[in-house]
């Protein structure tokens, strides 16, 4: 037992330490200041992921992304656009990016398997829906019943092509008698969606009006985390064609992959607790997890020559 727990161990390190996170402490920015694409190139970068941006010098107008050191959480209205309204950046830090637009994107250098990012509300989209403004509705209206909401679906993009498959989060909800807007730096999971080449972040709200939608359309990240898809992370996949679906599972877990063999699968908790192992024949099978409480899992095992694991979220 002791040795499952170092094998473990070593795997969950190397799991974690495969991580790549853009914090945007990699961007250059003056204090208490900001980029909005005025000396840029069309984009930002930070770590692993690109963000596009698109500025008119004329206008002095930007849409896409900023990147903020803006820690000014007190001052509502749209001179106050580029900052975020916990005051910086996730856990105490300098900077962060603002992105501004109905539909967002963001591009991967290469092809990645998503974890998630943190996610604050933009302090002039925070006051404008808590009080109110010249073009936006306070939320709840006047009796605080309205069913308001304002929040973003997070699709992913791979081989040029859109996924079906989203995540959604609210960044403020009125719907139900738990009313909030959110004001603190919030974990969006993406790893239900998989790999992805890039994102599409989409924004909507019930405040529309006839020239479309009047909550300004801002939100603030940090922390965007994703991991790398190595040609030995990935052949294992490849050669074998393992599928392991749905995830996430609620009750039969589906295992599939190519060409008759045989081998071994066993399921860990996030302690490293092993909770069941099925030996494996012919070319599918079925785990049953219906016992198990809600939470995320490591499958680990061997088919044929193959070694493979992967994270299971349990519904």
């Amino acid at each position: 037992m002791k040795q499952l727990f170092t094998i473990f161990g070593l795997f969950m390190h190397l799991f974690l330490s495969a991580q790549v996170v853009a914090t945007f402490e990699d961007i250059e920015v003056p204090p208490d200041s900001f980029l909005n694409g005025r000396d840029a190139d069309g984009q930002f970068r930070s770590a692993n992921a690109i963000f596009p941006n698109d500025y008119l010098a004329e206008f002095d107008a930007w849409s896409g992304w900023a990147i903020s050191r803006r820690s000014d959480f007190m001052t509502p209205g749209f001179q106050n656009q580029y900052s975020s309204i916990t005051g910086g950046g996730r856990d105490g830090s300098l900077k962060y990016g603002v992105t501004f637009g109905v539909e967002r994107t963001v591009r991967f250098e290469s092809r990645v398997a998503l974890e998630g990012f943190y996610i604050s509300n933009n302090t002039y989209a925070y006051y404008s829906m808590r009080d109110g403004d010249a073009f936006a509705k306070r939320f709840g209206g006047e009796s605080g019943n309205d069913p308001d909401f304002f929040k973003v679906t997070i699709f992913k993009y791979i081989d040029g092509a859109v996924s079906t498959d989203s995540v959604e989060f609210f960044l403020a909800d009125y719907r139900t008698n738990d009313k909030f807007i959110r004001r603190n730096w919030d974990w969006v999971n993406l790893s239900p969606l998989g790999e992805a080449d890039s994102l599409l972040m989409v924004l909507a709200s019930s405040d529309v009006g006839e020239f479309g939608i009047n909550t300004p359309l801002y939100f603030c990240m940090d922390d965007l985390t994703t991991r790398p898809l190595s040609t030995s992370a990935r052949s294992p996949f490849a050669q074998s064609d393992l599928r392991a679906y749905p995830n996430p599972v609620r009750e039969q877990l589906q295992l599939t992959w190519n060409g008759a063999t045989t081998g071994m699968v066993q399921l860990f908790d996030l302690n490293g607790k092993l909770l069941l192992q099925k030996a494996l024949t012919g070319n599918a099978t079925t785990i049953d997890l219906h016992a198990l409480p809600a939470g995320v899992y490591v499958l680990r095992g061997t088919v044929g020559r193959e070694n493979f694991a992967q994270r299971i979220v349990k519904q």
